[in-house]
């Protein structure tokens, strides 16, 4: 991990959660650091995967991005990209007042 990342130090607690998805966080050297493996380490996981959700419609670009690109083109089995953007939408859209009761009585199950 990034000595000076703040960011990454948080989002790290979130992997020693106990949840029902489990959670790996891989952080990415920044800058004039060394080089680390997390984005080979990513790749192998993303490749296990049978079904990765994503938002297909955001383009992006840079040099993570065309790295990641030249990393996918290598692979033969990809996962099944799903598009996130309804759910994510559902989700965050605004609630009355008999779905934020029936958030809170599934919320365990979640």
């Amino acid at each position: 991990m990034s000595k000076c990342d703040p960011i990454a130090k948080i989002l790290t607690q979130v992997e020693q959660i106990d949840g029902l998805v489990p959670i790996k966080i891989f952080v990415q050297a920044k800058g004039k650091e060394v080089a680390n493996d997390s984005l080979p380490q990513f790749i192998e996981q993303y490749c296990r995967s049978q079904c990765i959700g994503t938002f297909l419609k955001e383009q992006h670009t840079g040099k993570l991005v065309s790295e990641w690109e030249k990393s996918i083109k290598e692979i033969s089995e990809r996962p099944e990209l799903v598009d996130m953007s309804p759910a994510i939408s559902a989700a965050m859209a605004v609630k009355d007042e008999e779905e934020l009761v029936g958030i809170y009585i599934f919320w365990p199950f979640i």
